[in-house]
């Protein structure tokens, strides 16, 4: 059975991802694990969601997090999987190891890879968990749904 039928409220994706927390300031960085390392969210590029998460992005997102995501034009995927997660109450994402994803934008003026990327996603995932009032992602072993 394909992954996303086993785990159809889920985001289930090949690119996963992670944030850490700076004990002392309480802040936390969007980063990329390493394999084995656990993580919390998967890429939408490269994903499979249920049609109705792509209603409820559309039609019920917190304002304020839509807000953020258009106007940094970066963080839908974050927001997306803060979404599903707050909607399941449970780690919403599943990594799926499948065949090398290549990066046909490589040297391109891709979001990744423009000056500034990396703090705005430190700066929505911050922000999404204040407008949450809590942290809705949970972290799972880096292993295949």
């Amino acid at each position: 059975m394909f992954s996303f039928q086993k785990y159809p409220w889920a985001i289930v994706g090949y690119t996963p991802r992670d944030y850490k927390t700076n004990n002392d300031s309480d802040e936390i960085s969007y980063y990329i694990p390493s394999p084995g390392q656990d993580y919390s969210m998967v890429l939408t590029g490269a994903a499979f969601v249920h049609r109705e998460f792509l209603r409820m992005y559309t039609k019920s997102l917190k304002p304020e997090v839509r807000e953020l995501v258009s106007n940094l034009f970066n963080c839908e995927d974050i927001a997306m999987n803060y979404m599903v997660s707050d909607f399941c109450r449970c780690g919403g994402t599943y990594f799926v190891q499948g065949p090398k994803i290549v990066n046909l934008g490589v040297d391109s003026k891709g979001l990744w890879n423009r000056p500034g990327h990396g703090k705005k996603r430190d700066l929505c995932t911050n922000a999404f968990r204040k407008y949450y009032g809590y942290m809705p992602l949970r972290r799972k072993p880096w292993t295949c749904a």
